[in-house]
């Protein structure tokens, strides 16, 4: 960015502070002056990050795109103000690129059942684009952004910080998109049998997994590791040092993505930050034997909940009508079971919301998530209406013939 002089900048804050208080003031709190200050000063400084050292978006459309749409803010002969309206101009696209990303996203995102993923992305993203002000706090990117990447990002702020964290967590999908999701959760689960509740990267569980099955020339669909398994893992590492490992690993990667991916430069530059820690790890936990820590062995079959649906436990109406219309907008079935897992505790709205949310081939799904005490319940109702020739809804009948 040009160096601009306070004398330079102190018009463009007069006219930020007229139109902050609609012209009905010249006057702002020192607080109130320093955020519009800093938001001027953000709009004339253009972010230049670019995942995995390219300058490729994630799509050649994205690309020229963003090309097109770029006014170009450092030039040595423009002035202040123009500078501040052309770096504005483009934070405002970059708004309308994050929008069409997260929409492309939404699509087919998956959150393995993992609330902080599915709160973060698809919670988080729209309560961004509702409550941020290009205008008056353009460097306020609201959000904590809590699901951790493989790589994380840098000295970014505002929408820069929100579009490039979309477009890595659109590499990450990506990657984790050509495996089937009941398989991507049997690892996940033999990584943490509490995964949905704990703050960790998938894509990167899956990664290393994913790996560890084409060193051992595995198929990598049959992921979970036996005892033999790791033992030829543990060999590999006792053979090489961990520099050695992390140039292995990256060429292991490298076969998978030209394999799998059509080469895709840019998903592999991005999964490549993971080698050097992926090496560290299996080089520590090969010392202690202890790799099943860092890669999945153990098959649990089933998702459990950790909270039992209760018979006398109910929400509020309102509250209870608003989770249906918001469950009822959900495109996936796992991010329903989420929201049933992290909202509902009673039997009387559990009921509700299988007779409003779910559908037939839906049904099995939440019944897994129930004990066998709670399914007795249920089974008990169901033959009292049976009994008495009163209809039943559809997954009353589903549940009555398990």
């Amino acid at each position: 960015m040009n160096d601009y002089s306070m004398e330079e900048l102190m018009p463009i804050l007069s006219e930020r502070v007229k139109k902050y208080t609609s012209n009905d003031s010249t006057s702002v709190t020192y607080v109130i002056a320093r955020q519009l200050m800093n938001s001027i000063l953000y709009c004339m400084n253009e972010d230049t990050t670019n995942v995995g050292s390219t300058n490729e978006d994630l799509t050649n459309k994205e690309s020229k795109k963003k090309e097109s749409d770029q006014v170009r803010v450092v030039d040595e002969k423009i002035n202040a103000v123009d500078a501040f309206r052309n770096g504005l101009l483009n934070k405002k696209k970059k708004i309308t690129r994050s929008k069409r990303l997260f929409l492309e996203i939404n699509k087919t995102f998956n959150a393995y059942h993992n609330l902080c993923y599915y709160e973060t992305v698809i919670k988080g993203m729209p309560a961004f684009f509702a409550k941020y002000d290009v205008e008056f706090d353009a460097g306020n990117h609201i959000l904590s952004l809590d699901y951790p990447l493989i790589c994380e990002i840098q000295d970014l702020i505002g929408i820069d910080i929100i579009y490039e964290y979309l477009r890595r967590i659109q590499l990450e999908q990506l990657f984790l998109s050509k495996f089937p999701a009941e398989w991507i959760e049997k690892v996940l689960l033999g990584f943490h049998e509490e995964y949905s509740d704990y703050i960790f990267n998938v894509c990167k569980v899956v990664l290393r997994n994913v790996l560890g099955c084409i060193i051992l020339n595995k198929p990598i669909n049959d992921l979970l590791m036996e005892d033999s398994d790791l033992d030829q893992l543990l060999n590999i590492s006792t053979h090489k040092s961990q520099e050695e490992l992390a140039i292995f690993l990256a060429s292991v990667l490298e076969e998978l993505i030209n394999d799998k991916f059509e080469g895709n430069k840019e998903l592999l530059n991005y999964l490549k930050y993971d080698m050097k820690e992926f090496a560290f790890e299996y080089k520590y936990y090969s010392e202690s034997e202890s790799l099943d820590k860092l890669f999945s062995k153990t098959v649990i079959e089933a998702l459990k909940a950790e909270v039992w649906f209760e018979e006398g436990i109910t929400m509020e109406d309102d509250k209870l009508r608003k989770l249906i219309d918001e469950m009822k907008e959900c495109r996936f079935l796992s991010d329903k079971l989420i929201m049933l897992e992290k909202e509902v505790k009673g039997l009387t709205d559990l009921k509700e919301i299988l007779k409003e949310c779910f559908y037939k081939g839906e049904f099995t799904e939440v019944f897994k998530l129930l004990s066998e005490q709670e399914r007795k319940v249920l089974r008990d109702e169901i033959d009292a209406k049976v009994s008495t020739d009163e209809d039943l809804y559809e997954w009353e009948k589903v549940l009555w013939e398990l």
